[in-house]
């Protein structure tokens, strides 16, 4: 698992997810006979916004809304491998979100998500 987690899926995947949403997003966009200008612009903001989803989407399904101070898992247990995938999906997708909201009241709904 912690092969799968950290080597394949963090290494591998989490950096380019940015550029695979956004290319989806823009074929369909284009696709479905959005002019090809908009389709951009609204592919680069839909695409922040679905990071940011699946990020949380990340935690919530792997580590769940309940992990708090009371909670302990040893260090090499799947939970502790979750825990940390989830926070490097963070890392990695909400870097630009967090970036442009950081000093304002927007990046809270985003960090309460996450746990913080």
């Amino acid at each position: 698992m912690r092969v799968l987690l950290n080597d394949v899926l963090r290494v591998s995947l989490l950096p380019i997810a940015e550029v695979l949403v956004y290319a989806l997003l823009l074929i369909g966009l284009v696709a479905i006979g959005s002019p090809p200008l908009a389709a951009a612009v609204l592919a680069l903001l839909l695409t922040e916004a679905l990071l940011v989803a699946m990020a949380v989407a990340a935690k919530t399904l792997l580590v769940g809304n309940s992990w708090g101070r009371d909670d302990a898992t040893p260090f090499w247990s799947l939970r502790h491998f979750f825990y940390f995938f989830s926070q490097d999906c963070f890392f990695v997708w909400c870097r630009r979100p967090l970036r442009f909201a950081a000093g304002t009241l927007l990046a809270n709904p985003i960090l309460r998500r996450m746990g913080c």
